[in-house]
Formats: C-alpha cells, structure tokens, sequence
C-alpha cells in the first residue's frame, strides 16, 4: 500500500474504533481523512466552525487532516482548537468572520502542544484574528514540541496587534525541536513571536508588509525554561518593515548560546527602526545578511559577547553596525553604504567592548564617520585592515559637516590601529566641510600606548585636502605611536592642539601642504 489512504469521516472513525489505525511501521500507511466528510462546506460563505472542529476532534493519533486545494475556503467564527500528535495539511484557507472577537485562528493549548504538522494552508485574519498561537492557556512550564509550520501563508491578522496572540504565529511559553520553513507573511501587524526557543529553525520564509511588531521576535523572558540553544534563522526575505527583521532579546536570555542568523534579505522600511537585534547570550553568529535601505537607528544591534558579525551588507540606517556589548567579538568583511551617523559605532551604553577586532570591513560614504568609539571600555582592541571612504559632497549637508574616518575617545587599555586606509574623494571640496581621517580625543596621556602602524591616509580631490591626525586638546595625543603611515594629499599632515611626546617612526608624506603642529614626520 503506497502513500496515505483516504477514507471517509464515518470510515475513518469506524477502522479508529476497531484498532486498525496504526502506524506505517506496524504494516498500514498513514490514514488520512478529509474535512469535507465531516460537513465542511469551504464555500466562504458558510460557517464552517463546527465541522472542522469535529473533524479536528475526530481525528486519532498519527492521522492526518486534509483541508483539500486552494478552491476551499472554510469561514470560521471561533478559533479552531488543534490537537497533538496530528498533521493538518492542503493548500484551503481558513478565514475568521469580520464579526468574531479579536482572537488565533488556530490554537494548539498548553500541555497539548507536541508533534504537529502544519502544512500549505492559508491562515487569513481578515483584519480581527492572529494566525496560530501554541501553548496558550496554561502556565509556563511545558514547552511546546516538535512543531512544524512549513509551506503556509498567514496574511491579514491585526494591523496594530495589542497582544501576542495577534500575531502570525504565537508561543509565550517556549517551544523546542521545531521548524517554521517556507511560509509567507502577508499584511501582519506581527509575524513571529515566540518565547525560550530551543533547537529551533527559522529558514526560508517570506515577510511582506509588517505592519507594527517584529518579523522574527524571540523573546527570553525569565521564566523556568532555559533553553536558547541551536538556534538558525536563515535564509528569511521581507520587505515594507515596521519594526525590526530580527530580534533576540529578554531578561532571561543568558543561556542563549551561539544563534546562527545568516543569509537573510530584508529591506524597504516603512518606518525608522532596526534591522537585526541579538541583545541576548553569548556566541552569535551574523553573516551574510542584507539590510538595505534602512533608515532607522541601527543596521546590526550587537549586545552579546564571544560574537561574530561577518560578511553582512548594510545600507541606510543611522548605524551599521553598533556594539553594546561584545566583548571577544569580531568584527570582518562587513559592507556598510550610506549610513546617516557611523558605520561602526562601539556606544556608551553598558557592556564591555574589550578586546573586539575589527577587520576587513569597508565603510563607504556613511556621513558622519566611519568608525566611532563613543566609550572607554574599548581597551585592547584591534582595527586593522579597513578600508573607510567619504565621497565629499556625497551628501546634501556636507557644505557645513564634520567627518571623520575614525573618531576614537582614549581606550581604558591600549589598542592597536593597523593596516586601514581612510580615503576622501570627490570632485570638488565643499566649502566648509571638514575631513579628518583620524579623530584622537581625550586629555594628556590619556591615549598612551595606542598604536597606530602602516595605515594609509589619503584624498583624492584634485587638491591636497583634509588633515591626518586631528587632536582635540594639548597633549591628547602624548605616548602614542605612530609608525610606518603614509599620508598623501593632504592639506595638513596634524591638525587641532599639539602633543609634544609622540612616538614617531618611519612615517611618509607625499604632496601634503603642512605637517601641523604634531611632528609625525623625521
């Protein structure tokens, strides 16, 4: 006997009665009945609430339900309340009536929320219902399990939700060893919002027009599920955003430990916020994703330690890339276009940014600098192999702007600056803009022991424009070195107040009007 067999509601409950239901293993294939024998209309007319719900009741373990093809349309006026252990399948939509309450179409309760399939229907909310919500009902110490949510749309749940529930898909409690795969999100004030996920996979889904919440939200709260353990968000694409693609966060997130988010397309923002948001654990891996044309706050939020964020593309946003905390971190082969302040800001905010390498990424024509170092716990991090360029001019204030490649406040420990280039080019010089490849701040000594080797400094203007190293007040620069830089084309090779005990060696200029009242060159 090959594939399901389909029998009708009476038959199907008949061979139920007599134990001739078994698994495939126990020599029958998989039974499959149809909602239509059990008084489903699909018209989309007729309320068909009751008749799913006796073909959901209806169905044994192991069984599997079949909507049938996209020509069915089931209204319903209440949520359908599924079961474990079963498989609901076709290509049919579920439609909730514009006159029911604020509610799921589909609920899978707490303690019932274990070995189910989901596959090819249409959820459609029309306006008053959020999608799937698993494990509701009941406290927070049962996880759901082995759920799987593959090949489905779920369009039209709450423009504006006010609870989880109103989302597309909906787990407060936890849930483990379980799939989302291929599935479409359609004008949703939310797409997924799930809390203490475990062995979880988040792949290939499609995201248009999110209204309100996050696309992808995992939450941590604290609760007494820790899970956050082999994680993978990969491959997701969506566009007209309102709030975030991605974001991990919570109170309760410590035990979240190396989540992958990779290859994920995401762009056209419909409102200013974020792009991708790990604010939780330890270990995260961020590559290979797209953030274009962003015009919130930041492109990749990073608050978690032992992390590596490489081979990311992103576009607009006030920041590419801003670290809260991360220390242990790597930085590499980033792509950062167009950003309003910095591409890569390391913030003020708590958390220690200790020993982070940034390397090999290019920052191209963000307006405000390239990289900024906005705190002191910075201490022995290293920044080498970038390449920074300011197209001057490239933005409409640049005739009255400040920029600087690199504007670094004095680390708690020493850091090493190698390998970078900072580069302005440009047509023409725009009255009163001011370019300055290395911004040092601070007081006396107080960047003591810093580093700066065998960096290129440069513009490309038709006349020597810029300055190399500014310092913002005397001596702010003293018990630095500065070894083996090249400086071409420069207006003045120092600029700002004089440090009278830098360490110098090796340093060349060529066509540069003035060293500037730090002595660089011997």
């Amino acid at each position: 006997m090959k594939g399901p067999v389909k029998v009708s509601g009476f038959l199907f409950l008949l061979l139920y009665a007599l134990n001739l239901c078994v698994s495939p293993g126990k020599g029958f294939q998989t039974l499959t009945a149809r909602v239509q024998d059990f008084g489903a209309i699909g018209d989309g007319t007729t309320d068909d609430s009751a008749a799913l719900q006796n073909a959901i009741d209806g169905l044994p373990a192991n069984a599997v339900l079949d909507f049938g093809s996209a020509s069915f349309t089931y209204l319903i006026s209440r949520p359908l309340t599924l079961h474990p252990n079963s498989a609901y399948t076709g290509a049919a939509t579920i439609k909730m009536s514009s006159s029911a309450p604020v509610t799921p179409i589909a609920i899978l309760t707490y303690g019932q929320a274990s070995n189910v399939t989901i596959d090819g229907l249409t959820f459609d909310g029309n306006g008053v219902a959020g999608g799937i919500s698993i494990a509701v009902g009941g406290e927070a110490s049962i996880p759901a399990d082995n759920i799987r949510i593959t090949n489905s749309t779920f369009r039209n749940t709450p423009a504006k939700p006010i609870g989880g529930g109103e989302n597309a898909i909906y787990d407060p409690v936890g849930i483990l060893n379980s799939v989302i795969q291929g599935n479409s999100f359609i004008n949703c004030g939310g797409g997924i919002l799930l809390a203490d996920a475990g062995n979880l996979q988040i792949l290939n889904n499609q995201f248009d027009t999110i209204t309100q919440d996050d696309a992808i939200y995992l939450l941590f709260p604290a609760n007494p599920i820790p899970y956050g353990r082999q994680i993978v968000v990969s491959g997701n694409q969506g566009k007209n955003l309102a709030r975030m693609a991605i974001e991990l966060w919570g109170p309760g997130g410590d035990t979240v430990d190396g989540p992958v988010i990779s290859e994920n397309v995401f762009q056209q923002w419909t409102s200013p916020q974020f792009g991708i948001s790990v604010m939780v654990g330890k270990g995260a891996r961020l590559d290979s994703n797209f953030l274009l044309d962003g015009s919130g706050a930041y492109g990749i939020e990073l608050g978690a330690p032992e992390s590596q964020v490489t081979n990311n593309v992103v576009s607009g946003f006030s920041t590419g890339i801003t670290v809260h905390q991360g220390q242990n971190s790597l930085l590499q082969n980033n792509l950062l276009m167009n950003q309003t302040g910095a591409g890569i800001l390391l913030s003020n905010a708590p958390g220690s940014k200790s020993n982070i390498t940034i390397s090999d990424n290019y920052i191209q024509d963000a307006q405000s600098a390239g990289i900024f170092t906005n705190t002191s716990d910075w201490g022995a991090s290293i920044l080498t192999g970038n390449t920074i360029v300011r197209n001057i001019g490239a933005w409409p204030t640049d005739r009255a702007w400040r920029y600087s490649g690199m504007s670094l406040t004095p680390p708690d420990t020493p850091v090493t600056i190698r390998n970078n280039r900072v580069s302005g080019s440009g047509s023409a010089v725009a009255l009163g803009f001011v370019y300055v490849a290395f911004q040092v701040n601070g007081p006396p000594q107080s960047n003591a022991g810093t580093v700066y080797e065998s960096n290129t400094i440069d513009t490309s203007l038709g006349s020597p424009f810029g300055i190399g190293f500014n310092g913002n007040s005397q001596g702010s620069m003293d018990g630095v070195v500065i070894k083996n830089n090249s400086f071409q084309n420069l207006l003045k090779v120092t600029g700002g107040a004089p440090s009278l005990q830098v360490v110098v060696e090796g340093n060349s200029a060529t066509n540069c009007l003035t060293l500037g009242p730090i002595q660089l060159i011997l």
